[in-house]
């Protein structure tokens, strides 16, 4: 199934990884609403896709939707001739956004148009390509009809389309543009999200000491990261959100900003609730709130 979407007036930059140069350019991969896409018109609610965000960081970023042999759509991993890239930093803020790291080389050999698209600030098409299940029923969302309901995305790749336009289209608020908005902090948002997921997603690597535990998030704050940052306002270089009774959830009578010292003084000896919780994966201490929730990757 494919979500379409655009990349225009971005910032990108270059960078390189494992000795290879990139172009890192923000994308807005799909927002809320019905989609036209390959399966007609589908409504894609804001909390499936918020389900799925970081399941994204780390699926192919291709140039048009991969084929096999004799022409068929097909996952990414059975057609490695049309992947460029990858995808990074995905996220939910009310958008599915993220960043695509393209292989500079590799989008010439394929498509010299990419990076002249990207570099000139041109406007670029993009479309997502994900596995779900649809809930077959028709309906009508802000004047919009629709066939069915998309349910529990598990994402294969993104799509890269010049010269053509996609379902969740450049005036639809999806493509290639600058993800971080005015007053909003990276460091802000990476605390909200991760407060977000780590409440409301069993597949985050610390729910189970969340929202597992009953720990919730107050409706304003889950629903717009502009409410949260309002009550919260930046966050501090070295500070994490607390929570001041820990058998409470997220809300501006109950969170502060402090730092692990800070924290560590109000923990209980037993540490039961509190947020600086740490993991040890593979021989590395990780702190399991602030850390980006990593997740280890998926392969469908």
């Amino acid at each position: 199934m494919h979500i379409n979407s655009t990349i225009a007036n971005v910032q990108s930059r270059p960078a390189q990884w494992l000795g290879k140069d990139y172009m890192v350019v923000p994308v807005i991969m799909a927002v809320e609403g019905v989609h036209n896409g390959s399966a007609g018109p589908m409504f894609y609610p804001a909390n499936e896709l918020q389900s799925s965000s970081k399941n994204w960081t780390g699926v192919p970023v291709t140039v048009q939707h991969p084929k096999d042999e004799k022409g068929q759509f097909t996952m990414a991993v059975n057609a490695p001739e049309f992947i460029i890239g990858h995808i990074q930093e995905s996220l939910w803020d009310g958008k599915l956004r993220a960043e695509a790291w393209i292989d500079v080389e590799k989008a010439n050999l394929i498509s010299t148009d990419i990076m002249t698209i990207i570099r000139g600030n041109g406007q670029l098409e993009v479309s997502t390509g994900l596995l779900s299940e649809d809930e077959i029923i028709k309906g009508d969302w802000k004047g919009e009809a629709y066939e069915a309901i998309v349910r529990n995305i598990i994402p294969d790749h993104l799509a890269l389309l010049p010269g053509e336009k996609g379902a969740c289209s450049w005036t639809d608020g999806c493509g290639i543009r600058a993800n971080k908005k005015k007053g909003r902090d990276s460091r802000t948002y990476r605390s909200w999200d991760n407060m977000i997921q780590r409440c409301t997603n069993p597949r985050a690597v610390n729910y189970k000491y969340y929202g597992g535990k009953g720990i919730t998030i107050i409706k304003k704050w889950k629903d717009s990261f502009d409410a949260f940052l309002a009550d919260m306002g930046t966050r501090p270089a070295g500070k994490s959100i607390h929570r001041k009774d820990s058998k409470k959830g997220y809300s501006p009578g109950n969170c502060t900003w402090a730092t692990p010292k800070e924290q560590g003084k109000a923990k209980s000896k037993k540490n039961k609730g509190g947020d600086e919780k740490y993991m040890k994966f593979k021989g590395f201490k990780m702190d399991v709130l602030e850390q980006d929730a990593k997740e280890i990757p998926k392969f469908v």
